[in-house]
């Protein structure tokens, strides 16, 4: 009887080898869950799904965001966010306490440009005022004016805030030169800063006396 040669062993070996792992592919193919064959490139990307951005694709998505900015343009309503930032002490620039019953702060402001200017120059006028007036009781009626020159009037926002702490600042006329109309604050019982509400105050007033600033912001209407 002929013995097979040594070589011819290791062929069939080898050939049986591969008709095993062959097998074992297909058992593992035929048992792999539905729609796992796309691997790792196949999982859906985190934010891809879902019609795209939020609110109409608006970036940031805020209320109010089709109302336009207080400009040179006279809509039915705009908006502002002003802040006022203290001038110089070489200056003069002096500001209260908002506690105060009666009280001032001065300097120049930044924000909307139908109501800010950033200038501040009291030897020419030109500045930002921010004053109040007690009644006697919590209540204040606040005037804030930004100046061009001394004769100039860029803007006005004149109305009442309720108490030293109140961020509620019902706006009963203001005016811009650039638009040349009168605005005002409606009550529809919306938050401060809101569309239907009256603006939103902020007094910083730092212990030192120095750096205080006034932040003003929410939607007007025309009277």
């Amino acid at each position: 009887m002929r013995i097979p040669s040594k070589s011819a062993s290791l062929s069939t070996l080898a050939t049986v080898a591969v008709a095993v792992m062959i097998a074992a592919l297909a058992c593992a193919a035929a048992l792999q869950p539905a729609g796992a064959e796309a691997g790792a490139g196949g999982k859906a990307k985190p934010g891809k799904s879902g019609g795209g951005k939020k609110n109409g694709g608006k970036k940031g998505g805020k209320v109010g965001d089709a109302i336009p900015e207080c400009s040179d343009a006279t809509p039915s309503s705009c908006r502002v966010d002003i802040t006022v930032h203290q001038g110089p002490l070489t200056q003069g620039a002096f500001c209260d306490s908002f506690d105060n019953s009666d009280g001032l702060c001065v300097g120049g402001s930044t924000g909307t440009k139908a109501f800010s200017e950033p200038g501040y120059s009291p030897r020419y006028g030109i500045q930002t005022s921010f004053t109040w007036k007690s009644q006697g009781g919590a209540s204040r009626d606040v005037d804030y004016t930004a100046n061009a020159n001394f004769t100039i009037v860029d803007s006005f926002i004149r109305g009442n805030v309720p108490a030293s702490n109140s961020a509620v600042f019902n706006v009963t006329d203001a005016y811009s030169r650039l638009s040349g109309v009168h605005w005002k604050t409606v009550s529809t019982g919306a938050a401060p800063g809101q569309i239907g509400g009256p603006l939103y105050i902020d007094y910083d007033h730092p212990r030192s006396g120095i750096g205080s600033s006034i932040h003003i912001f929410g939607y007007l209407v025309r009277k």
